[in-house]
C-alpha cells in the first residue's frame, strides 16, 4: 500500500524512521502549500535552546498554491543565518565534521522553487541514512490525504525513539522532536 509523505524542511527524527520503515513510500509535489508548518520550518538546537529556522516563501495575495509552485524568497539572506545557526549549533558535535560539506553546499545554491530545495535537503539526509529515498507523487491529492499531510506538516511526528544524547542537554534537558540534523550530528548515519 502506498503511504504519502510531505516533503519537510529537515524534518523530525520520527518523519524520516517512518520512511525508512515504509515499502512505498511517495513523497507528494502537488499538495496544497501552507504557511507555518514544518514544509519551511525546523527546529535545532542551539546553546540558548530551541531554535526555529524558516525558509522564506514569496507572498502569494489571498491565493491558495501548491508546494511545487512555492518560490523561495532571497530578500534577506536566510541561508547565510541558517548555515551559521547550523555550525553554531552542531560545530562541536561528533559527526559534524563529517557532514558538514553536504549541507553547506546546499546552502550555498540558490534554488528558486521550495519543492527543489526539499528534494534536494532530503535527499542528502537519506543518503547519510543510507535509506532508499520515496518516489516522486506527482498526481490530484484527495481531501483525505491533504488532511492527513496537513496534519503531519503542522503538529509533526512524535519521537517514539529513545532519548538521545543532546550536546546541550546539561544546560537546558533533553529536548525531543527536533530536526534530522540534530540526530546526524549527535549519533551519525544510523537511523534507530
Amino acid at each position: 500500500m502506498e503511504q504519502f509523505f510531505p516533503l519537510l524542511y529537515f524534518g523530525p527524527t520520527e518523519y524520516y524512521r517512518r520512511v525508512a520503515q515504509s515499502e512505498n513510500s511517495l513523497w507528494v509535489v502537488q499538495e496544497r502549500y501552507s504557511k507555518q508548518t514544518l514544509r519551511n520550518r525546523c527546529s535545532i538546537y542551539g546553546a540558548n535552546g530551541k531554535i526555529q529556522l524558516s525558509i522564506p516563501v514569496e507572498r502569494t495575495k489571498g491565493k491558495e498554491i501548491l508546494l511545487c509552485d512555492a518560490v523561495i524568497s532571497y530578500v534577506e539572506p536566510w541561508q547565510q543565518i541558517h548555515w551559521r545557526s547550523i555550525k553554531s549549533a552542531y560545530g562541536r558535535t561528533p559527526y559534524f565534521e563529517y557532514f558538514e560539506h553536504k549541507f553547506e553546499a546546499l546552502y550555498s545554491e540558490e534554488i528558486q522553487l521550495l519543492v527543489d530545495f526539499l528534494q534536494k535537503a532530503n535527499q542528502i539526509v537519506l543518503d547519510i541514512l543510507k535509506v532508499k529515498a520515496p518516489d516522486i507523487y506527482e498526481g490530484p491529492i484527495e481531501v483525505g490525504i491533504q488532511k492527513e499531510l496537513d496534519a503531519q506538516s503542522e503538529i509533526g511526528f512524535y519521537d517514539s525513539g529513545k532519548p538521545y544524547y543532546q550536546i546541550f542537554e546539561d544546560r537546558h534537558g533533553y529536548i525531543p522532536n527536533l530536526s534530522i540534523l540534530d540526530w546526524i550530528f549527535q549519533c551519525g548515519p544510523k537511523i534507530v
